[in-house]
């Protein structure tokens, strides 16, 4: 069994989870009251409020049945150790969060046993594991926040976004799924970015990845996002990203975001959904 305690954390301190082994944890969250946010294939969230040490703690589970052979061959073939999904989840969550991004705090990862060295997990069967956040406050999902605004503000926000994900590529980080819905507005009115799971790391992120989380974004915007809105992202993200760039690169980048994004929208994922309010869903 491997258990790991979130960034800042240790067994003596009362913030953090009692010792136990992994079937303690899962009677424990078992038994919790849950409020389920998302079930697909192969993972389930709630949101869970439990006794723990004589106080009421509230967090998000995400539970996981095997795993995605795609990212375990990309471990492999790169000579990296094999990750769970959770393991993969709490590491980006400690990584992103030590350098002061806005994302959910990872408290608590548990396994059933370390994840397959020599053959490709199954999608939805196989060993568990889990990954226990802290509970977000959510006022609502970005693309409700720009559909709702008015002009300044939604300036603001697309803004304050290209910064977000400029900084998020600038640093080798790129989240493959990064549909608008997965960015939501906390109560000091943060942008935070949730469900890193399959967000990845490198010295030099491809051009490709970079062009399809953009993709993502622009594509999944709500209508209200006008058209000189969303190259004026694109711009923010550009200057912040890649600095200066003579006009034809600049027209070559929209290009190729508008065309990935006219793909990704013609074969939108079967298992997107929103947030709900008050806590990550």
């Amino acid at each position: 069994m491997v258990r790991r305690l979130g960034p800042g954390r240790s067994a003596a301190d009362p913030r953090a989870p009692l010792e136990g082994d992994f079937d303690a944890w899962w009677s424990l969250f078992a038994a919790a009251r849950r409020e389920p946010l998302r079930q697909v294939p192969g993972r389930r969230t709630d949101a869970l409020d439990f006794d723990l040490g004589g106080s009421s703690t509230s967090a998000v589970l995400k539970e996981f049945a095997g795993g995605d052979p795609v990212d375990w061959w990309f471990e492999r073939l790169r000579g990296r150790p094999t990750r769970t999904p959770a393991a993969r989840e709490f590491d980006a969550l400690a990584a992103l969060g030590a350098a002061n991004f806005p994302v959910p705090a990872p408290l608590l990862l548990l396994e059933e046993g370390p994840a397959p060295r020599w053959l490709p997990p199954h999608p939805g069967r196989g060993l568990r594991s889990a990954v226990l956040l802290e509970a977000v406050e959510i006022v609502t999902s970005l693309d409700l926040a720009l559909a709702e605004a008015d002009t300044g503000r939604r300036r603001d926000l697309l803004q304050r976004l290209g910064q977000l994900v400029a900084d998020l590529h600038g640093v080798g980080w790129y989240h493959r799924d990064l549909y608008l819905g997965h960015f939501v507005l906390d109560r000091r009115d943060r942008i935070v970015l949730l469900d890193l799971g399959r967000a990845r790391h490198e010295r030099e992120p491809r051009r490709r990845w970079l062009v399809k989380d953009l993709a993502a974004l622009l594509g999944s915007a709500p209508p209200a996002v006008s058209a000189a809105e969303r190259l004026r992202f694109l711009g923010t993200w550009l200057e912040r990203v890649r600095g200066s760039v003579p006009r034809s690169e600049r027209r070559r980048w929209v290009r190729e975001v508008q065309a990935k994004a006219r793909r990704l929208m013609a074969h939108r994922p079967r298992h997107h959904g929103r947030p709900v309010q008050g806590v990550e869903r």
